[in-house]
Parts: C-alpha cells; structure tokens; sequence
C-alpha cells in the first residue's frame, strides 16, 4: 500500500527536479537496494543464525518423525498382505495415528517459524529503516528512495554506504 502511495510522489518530485532551473541543481539523491540489504546485511546474517538455531532441533526431530512414518508405510505396503489381520489393523492405525501428529507437528512448527521470521524481519526492517535515516542526514541527502525503481545509475545507488553503516552497527 505505502509503495502505491509514494511511488507517484517519487515520479512527481523526479519531474520536479527535472524541470527545476540548474540553480536547483544542488539536491542530492541517493537510491537504496533494500533487497540486497536485507539478503547482505550483518543483521540479516544473524536473524538466518537465530532461526536455524532456534528451529533445528525441532526440524531434525520433526523429520525423524516423518522418515518412521514413511518406513511404517512402506513396511505395511511390502508385508500388508502376509501379516495377519490384527497386526495389519494395528499398523494401519498406528500409521494413521502418526499423520496425524505429524501434520499437527508440521503445522505447528510451520506457524511458529513465520511469526518468529516476521519478528526477526520486522527488527531488521527497522535497523534498516534507522540506518537509511541517519545516512542520508548525515551526508546531507534530500531523498533516498527504494523499492520500485526503474532506473538508478550507480552516481546515485548508495547501498554500499548504508550496507557499511550496518555493518558498522553490529
């Protein structure tokens, strides 16, 4: 929605600038490649260390669950006809017993890593957005834009420098 929003305000002030005289030439503006920032920054670095940390034990336990489920599986395709009636009966439920808990299991390991992958980015996403501020009223930019650029020459891409800032801030 805000992209929506700011992205006529982005082509109006570029007119703007355009066709201001060349006294007002003086405005300097930079453009920020926030997909490279949030794939390349020391902070998005540690927030893919957290979640692995945080959710391997539950993955690997997870799939240990699923690969007996599928040994079961196969176990009941390969030997189902030769068991006996009640063993079979027993198998079958115990499989259908395991689907179920691991689809409770899944989905329960599922919503627990997007909230905490919406957290670590929403912490990012600040990080970035505090950084981006404090750059451009440092090096006295007027407009730093982002996402939804058709074209930036690398005069005016300053990632680099925002990348180095935070790094700078870990």
């Amino acid at each position: 929605m805000m992209k929506k929003v700011l992205a006529p305000f982005v082509l109006a002030f570029a007119a703007a600038t355009m066709a201001m005289p060349a006294q007002s030439a003086d405005i300097k503006i930079g453009v920020v490649n926030l997909a490279r920032l949030v794939v390349s920054s020391p902070q998005a670095k540690r927030a893919r260390e957290t979640m692995e940390s945080k959710f391997t034990a539950r993955k690997d336990e997870l799939e240990s669950k699923q690969e007996t489920f599928r040994a079961d599986v196969e176990r009941l395709k390969r030997d189902g006809q030769v068991m006996s009636e009640s063993a079979r009966e027993k198998l079958e439920s115990q499989i259908r017993d395991q689907q179920r808990r691991l689809k409770l299991l899944q989905d329960e390991y599922n919503e627990d890593v997007q909230l905490a992958e919406k957290k670590e980015m929403s912490s990012l996403r600040e990080d970035i957005r505090v950084v981006i501020d404090d750059f451009a009223k440092s090096e006295g930019f007027d407009l730093i834009v982002g996402d939804a650029i058709l074209f930036a020459s690398d005069k005016v891409d300053v990632t680099d420098q925002v990348l180095k800032k935070l790094e700078d801030r870990i």
